[in-house]
């Protein structure tokens, strides 16, 4: 792993201990994880093609230095649903930004 993306790894987590610790009290990100972990470790299940399935207006975002879904991933994703979107914001990885909430908002309200 590259020392740029275990740093993105670090803060994320980082962030992620601060939102839910004061939230929930301490120590609740790690239940989170424990809650999560098998679901984002392991292969979804679904394919490209049953997003094809999927009828109602969806987007898909990244952000360009995302270490879960590349851009390239996403825009494949993009192009099996049947009416999408697709948003890559510059300078991202994975974490909602502000700038992810206020395209996720831009979204909404052009449907």
């Amino acid at each position: 792993m590259s020392a740029s993306r275990s740093g993105e790894l670090r803060a994320m987590f980082e962030l992620m201990k601060s939102d839910h610790d004061r939230a929930q009290g301490a120590g609740h990100w790690k239940a989170v994880i424990a809650q999560t972990f098998d679901r984002i470790t392991r292969p979804h299940g679904y394919s490209l093609d049953d997003l094809h399935t999927i009828i109602a207006p969806t987007l898909i975002i990244t952000g360009d230095r995302d270490p879960f879904c590349t851009v390239e991933e996403g825009a494949a994703a993009y192009h099996a649903l049947q009416a999408g979107e697709f948003a890559v914001l510059p300078d991202t990885g994975h974490l909602i930004t502000p700038a992810a909430v206020q395209t996720v908002i831009d979204f909404f309200e052009r449907l």
